[in-house]
């Protein structure tokens, strides 16, 4: 079993510090980067630069309180400031791309669940939003540009040709 010191202690000061507070809770984050690129401790592991930690410590208006740590690996050499950014990056990404099939698909208030129905309509959302994404003679969003296309045969030929 291979054992690195990645959690760090209360009174180490290096890392990257956040502090949040939005949606109702305030959130600290701390992120640390541990160099694993000439680590001999790791030769399974070809192309390994740097494995990081993301701790989260957050508190609701209702006084409940978490703490998460999360370990990620990497082969890119980071430093604590742009460890923290791809890590948050990551997750803007995921809560942007389901907000996009949420708001605009409305996916949360279908109601397929037969067979590979589900599966499916994914797949047709996504083709939607990147033909949607494609078509660039009109400057609106997706909502705008669904609706406008439902409304005008001539625009939904632009978007299919896209």
């Amino acid at each position: 079993m291979i054992r690195l010191a990645l959690t760090p202690s209360l009174d180490d000061q290096s890392g990257h510090r956040q502090i949040e507070s939005g949606h109702g809770r305030q959130e600290y984050r701390e992120y640390h980067v541990l160099d694993a690129g000439n680590h001999e401790a790791l030769p399974d592991w070809p192309g390994l630069n740097a494995i990081g930690v993301a701790i989260r410590y957050s508190r609701d208006k209702s006084g409940k309180e978490t703490l998460d740590y999360r370990y990620y690996t990497s082969s890119a050499t980071l430093d604590e400031e742009a460890f923290a950014q791809a890590v948050r990056s990551h997750w803007d990404v995921e809560n942007r791309l389901y907000w996009v099939f949420d708001v605009v698909f409305r996916e949360d208030a279908c109601r397929i669940s037969r067979d590979n129905g589900v599966c499916n309509l994914a797949v047709l959302c996504h083709i939607a939003a990147n033909q949607l994404r494609s078509e660039t003679t009109k400057k609106a969003g997706l909502c705008c540009k669904q609706r406008l296309a439902a409304m005008d045969v001539r625009y939904l030929e632009k978007v299919i040709h896209a």
